[in-house]
């Protein structure tokens, strides 16, 4: 589990704000992180608000996890509400909402969905709370997509808020587990070099060399690729070649091909190109 400290809606509302409290300053202390005052204080306001909106709502088999770790990121969802129907995305700001925070709260939702294990299965619904917003509305049955349009509201306006978004999920078919998904496993996106050797492991280079870009210019512009690189091997000269294109014409794939291509094709005993 990546969460600092996780309970369950029915524990939320009974256990004392000043208990959670503790938990969570142990476990940054764990982490070798310095407290303040006014984390405290933040993290005070965001738990009496949990616990309003929890009781508001009648989330007592709800699963409440706060500042969960999202490596890829290297970054803390402040809160995460696990509700029978949807995962709820909250991040606390002691400011007013602006377009940066409500791309942050939104990034955290998209980080949960493409490398947390099961969380596309619900909604994932991203909520900024905020010393002063500018709410927008909520319809009912909407056809929610993966991870929803980010939200903003108050501490105040928190169990409202839930409620709507609540009311405008479908029920699904088989009800959210908040301690399986706390449980399932968080995948984060492979490094560059991981990224860019796959294809590779998996296909052919006169495979992907087909794929989506026009074969004649990505012939030619592969051709002149080599060209250059030959050149600079006989003259012992450093070259840097730039490929321009619209997207999707074809540009990474060159490079791709330019580094990995030939250890396919002659055995290896090419020299390795650099491709920027």
């Amino acid at each position: 589990m990546r969460a600092w400290f996780a309970c369950t809606g029915a524990a939320r509302v009974t256990r004392p704000v000043e208990d959670t409290l503790g938990r969570l300053a142990a476990a940054r202390a764990h982490r070798g992180l310095s407290a303040s005052v006014e984390q405290n204080e933040a993290w005070a306001r965001v738990i009496e608000s949990q616990q309003a909106a929890v009781a508001a709502n009648g989330g007592a088999g709800w699963t409440i996890a706060l500042a969960y770790d999202l490596v890829r990121l290297e970054r803390r969802i402040d809160a995460v509400l696990l509700t029978d129907r949807a995962t709820l995305v909250l991040e606390c700001k002691s400011r007013a909402a602006d377009r940066g925070a409500l791309r942050q709260v939104e990034d955290y939702a998209l980080d949960l969905r493409d490398f947390r294990a099961g969380a596309r299965s619900h909604p994932i619904v991203p909520v900024l709370v905020a010393i002063e917003v500018t709410p927008r509305a909520v319809q009912r049955s909407l056809p929610w997509p993966d991870v929803a349009e980010p939200f903003a509201t108050t501490h105040n306006g928190l169990s409202l808020l839930i409620q709507e978004i609540l009311a405008g999920v479908p029920a699904p078919d088989v009800p959210l587990d908040g301690e399986t998904w706390l449980a399932a496993p968080y995948r984060p996106v492979p490094t560059m070099i991981e990224a860019a050797t796959m294809p590779y492991a998996r296909h052919g280079v006169a495979e992907i060399a087909e794929a989506r870009a026009h074969h004649a210019n990505l012939t030619r512009t592969a051709s002149a690729i080599d060209r250059a690189i030959e050149q600079a091997k006989r003259d012992r000269a450093r070259t840097v070649v730039f490929v321009t294109g619209i997207p999707g014409s074809g540009k990474t794939l060159c490079g791709l091909n330019a580094v990995f291509g030939w250890a396919r094709t002659d055995g290896g005993h090419s020299s390795p190109a650099t491709c920027r």
